[in-house]
């Protein structure tokens, strides 16, 4: 058995209940969402991470310091994620797909991925909807985010699978797949982030159709991080899960709320 809980944002947690691996935790983030706190961090195996952007990466220079565990990244992003987590660089793990580390009776192994495109019609409805607000604790916080996006460039991405005896798990931060990587078949999950399109839907029933999950769990469909995020919709998706793939079930995830595999 495993457990899926969703923490806001792409933070993801994936137990067996001996051991849990902690997705790209990120606390700073819209005050309006449930928090995540250290309290919640410190417990987990070991922290993994999809690629470098602010919202992936960006609070572990904070959660180093107070964090005794391992904390996987990708090759491309470790040398921008040492100098920022000095003194604490020694708690990071350079990885490469193919890689694998067990963690009891899980085991954790990284596929190539790639960023989704973030079009232009999302931009731009985006940045209308952030000045419509005409919230300014929000847009006081836009230079910031920006800063951060170029402190944080995005690396290359990874899809993380979690196996533990014939359950397997991949969890990806961005919603896009390396044409040229091979997937594991047989997937019971593929737990995929709902953000960054204009043309979300179609983009999550493309990584359907390549990975062949028997279930879909959907994160990262949140405002988290205003004026520069939105909440996405995800009922059409469902609604078209529903109609190509009737066997395949979409749970959208909830704050803090457990979603058992078996």
């Amino acid at each position: 058995m495993l457990n899926w809980t969703w923490y806001g944002n792409a933070t993801v947690k994936i137990d067996d209940g001996s051991h849990s691996v902690l997705f790209d935790p990120f606390f700073t983030r819209n005050p309006a969402l449930p928090p995540l706190t250290l309290d919640d961090i410190r417990p987990c195996s070991a922290i993994a991470i999809t690629h470098g952007h602010f919202d992936h990466a960006g609070d572990l220079p904070k959660i180093a310091a107070d964090y005794d565990g391992p904390i996987f990244v990708p090759l491309e992003t470790f040398a921008n994620l040492c100098r920022l987590l000095h003194p604490y660089e020694g708690k990071l793990r350079p990885v490469t797909p193919g890689d694998k580390t067990a963690l009891g009776a899980l085991m954790l192994t990284p596929y190539a991925a790639e960023h989704i495109v973030i079009d232009k019609p999302l931009i731009a409805t985006t940045l209308a909807k952030a000045f419509g607000r005409n919230q300014r604790a929000y847009l006081n916080r836009l230079p910031s985010l920006l800063k951060e996006n170029v402190q944080f460039p995005v690396g290359r991405c990874l899809g993380w699978m979690i196996e533990r005896e014939n359950l397997r798990v991949i969890n990806f931060g961005s919603l896009a797949i390396d044409p040229k990587e091979t997937y594991p078949a047989d997937l019971n999950v593929a737990s995929l982030p709902f953000q960054g399109n204009s043309k979300i839907e179609e983009k999550a029933l493309e990584v359907v159709e390549a990975l062949k999950p028997k279930k879909v769990l959907l994160h990262h469909y949140d405002d988290a991080f205003p004026p520069i995020s939105s909440s996405v919709p995800t009922d059409r998706f469902a609604a078209l899960m529903a109609e190509r793939w009737p066997n395949v079930p979409v749970v959208v995830g909830a704050y803090r709320q457990p979603v058992v595999i078996v």
